[in-house]
C-alpha cells in the first residue's frame, strides 16, 4: 500500500484464479449501425443489389459503382461535397483495375487514406499475405456475403477503437469444379499441401465442392463466417488439432455439422478416439474415392426435393432479417423476367455468345439465392452458347422457363405467407 495525504492510496495485489469455462450465451441481435457513407465497388449488378440491399438493412449510406474507375470519380465527387465515404467495400475480381489495385491507389491519396477497405473475393480466390499487407486491407469478406457476418465485419472495422483491430487471415479458400453435381457444404480441414490439392481433385470427381483451411483455429474461423453441412477434419495439424478443435465445436455451436476423421493411422482404437471426441465417422489415410462418397452419402444433410428454392440458402445470406430475404426474392425474380425473354432473343437471333453471357449470369444469381433447380437447365444453355451449337438450345429454354414459372410461384407463395414463411425449416438432418 502507498498512502499520501490529500492525494489517496495506492494498493495492489497478486492472484492466481483458474480460467472460466467458455459460457454460450444467445446470439447477439443485430443492431443497427451508424449511417456511415460506403462506397460499394463490383461490376456484378446482381451482387451489388443484394449487397446493397444488405447494407442499407443495417443503417448504412450506400452509393455503388460498376468500376474502379468510377468509385474513383466518386471519392473526387465526395471530397467536393464535404461528405466522404467512411468505408470501401471492393471486389478482388473486376475487369480493368482489380480491387487490389484500387485499395493501393485510395490508401497512397493522403485526402482518402484514412477510408476502410474490406475487399471481397470469391470462393477459391486468395491473396496472398503481401498484396494484403500493401493494400493495407481492413477486412475481407467471402461471396456470398451473408447478414449476420456482414454486421460483425462492419461493426469490427468501423468500431471505436479502429488502431487496435487485426488484419484477419484470409482463411477459407477453395478449388470448385465448373459445374457440381452436389450442393452439400464442405470444409476440409488439412495442413499438408498435397493432401489437400488430392483431398479437392477427389471432391471434385466425385462433384462436391470444398472450402479450405490449413488447421483447427482456421477450422473454427471458417465456421463462425459460414455454415457447412460437413467438415472433413485431419486428426493431427499443428496450432489445433483435429481432436480438440471437434470438441470445440460440438461445444460452441448450436446445430454443429458432420464431421469426418481423416487420419494416416490404422491402429486399433483409433475410431474410438475420434468417436469420442466429437467426430461422427473416420476414414484412414489414404483416402479411397470410393469410401469417401460412402461416408458423404452417409452424412450429407437430406433437402426437401420437391421445393425449387433452398430457403436455408436465404436464410445463410440474409440472417435474421425477413425484410431483407423479401427484397433480395423480388430482386432475383425481377432479374429473371429480364434474363429469359433476353436467352430467348439470343436463341432467335442464332447469337451464341449472348447466350452463353445471359446464361451465365442468371446461373450465379440462381445460386446466390438457392433457386437450384433451374440450375441444370442453364449449365445446359451455356454450356451450349459456348459450343457455338444452337440447335437443342430452344429445349433447353423452355425447360429453364418453365422452371423459372415455378419458382416464382414457390417464392410469391412464400412472400405472401409473411414472414414465418420464410422461416420455416427446409433442412432435415440424418440421424
Amino acid at each position: 500500500v502507498e498512502s499520501e495525504p490529500g492525494k489517496g492510496s495506492i494498493f495492489w495485489f497478486t492472484a492466481a484464479f483458474e480460467k472460466h469455462a467458455a459460457r454460450k450465451g444467445a446470439p447477439a441481435k443485430q443492431k443497427p449501425l451508424s449511417a456511415r457513407r460506403v462506397l460499394l465497388v463490383d461490376d456484378n449488378a446482381n451482387d451489388c443489389q443484394i449487397l446493397g440491399a444488405q447494407l442499407a438493412a443495417l443503417g448504412m449510406r450506400c452509393t455503388s459503382a460498376a468500376s474502379a474507375e468510377e468509385a474513383l470519380q466518386f471519392f473526387c465527387e465526395a471530397i467536393t461535397d464535404k461528405d466522404p465515404y467512411a468505408l470501401a467495400i471492393i471486389d478482388m475480381q473486376m475487369p480493368g483495375m482489380n480491387g487490389t489495385e484500387l485499395a493501393r491507389a485510395i490508401k497512397s491519396d493522403h485526402i482518402t487514406k484514412d477510408t476502410c477497405i474490406i475487399m471481397l473475393s470469391a470462393v477459391g480466390h486468395s491473396i496472398d499475405a503481401n498484396t494484403r499487407k500493401n493494400a493495407d486491407i481492413a477486412a475481407f469478406l467471402a461471396k456470398p456475403v451473408n447478414q449476420p457476418h456482414l454486421h460483425q465485419c462492419l461493426a469490427s472495422v468501423l468500431g471505436p477503437a479502429p488502431s487496435k483491430r487485426t488484419k484477419p487471415k484470409n482463411h477459407a479458400s477453395s478449388k470448385a469444379p465448373a459445374q457440381p453435381t452436389h450442393d452439400t457444404r464442405i470444409l476440409v480441414a488439412e495442413d499438408n499441401e498435397v493432401n489437400q490439392h488430392v483431398m479437392l481433385l477427389l471432391l471434385e470427381d466425385l462433384g462436391y465442392t470444398a472450402d479450405m483451411v490449413a488447421n483447427g483455429k482456421e477450422a473454427l474461423a471458417a465456421l463462425s463466417h459460414h455454415s457447412y453441412d460437413i467438415i472433413l477434419m485431419d486428426c493431427q495439424m499443428p496450432e489445433m488439432d483435429g481432436y480438440e478443435a471437434s470438441r470445440t465445436i460440438r461445444r460452441k455451436f448450436d446445430r454443429p455439422p458432420r464431421i469426418i476423421a481423416m487420419t494416416a493411422h490404422a491402429l486399433r482404437g483409433d475410431r474410438e478416439k475420434c468417436l469420442a471426441a466429437g467426430m461422427d465417422d473416420y476414414l484412414s489415410k489414404p483416402i479411397i474415392a470410393k469410401k469417401l462418397e460412402a461416408a458423404l452419402q452417409r452424412w450429407a444433410p437430406t433437402r426437401n426435393t420437391n421445393a425449387p428454392v433452398d430457403l436455408q440458402r436465404l436464410r445463410d445470406v440474409c440472417g435474421d432479417a425477413p425484410g431483407t430475404m423479401r427484397r433480395l426474392a423480388d430482386l432475383y425474380l425481377e432479374q429473371g423476367a429480364e434474363l429469359l425473354p433476353a436467352m430467348e432473343v439470343a436463341i432467335r437471333n442464332n447469337d451464341a455468345k449472348d447466350l452463353s453471357s445471359i446464361a451465365h449470369r442468371f446461373r450465379g444469381a440462381s445460386l446466390s439465392c438457392g433457386s437450384n433447380s433451374i440450375v441444370p437447365f442453364l449449365n445446359e444453355l451455356e454450356q451450349l452458347g459456348k459450343s457455338g451449337d444452337l440447335a437443342v438450345a430452344s429445349v433447353a429454354y423452355e425447360k429453364a422457363s418453365s422452371e423459372f414459372a415455378r419458382i416464382r410461384s414457390f417464392l410469391e407463395s412464400h412472400l405472401q405467407n409473411g414472414e414465418n414463411g420464410l422461416k420455416g425449416e427446409t433442412l432435415v438432418r440424418l440421424c
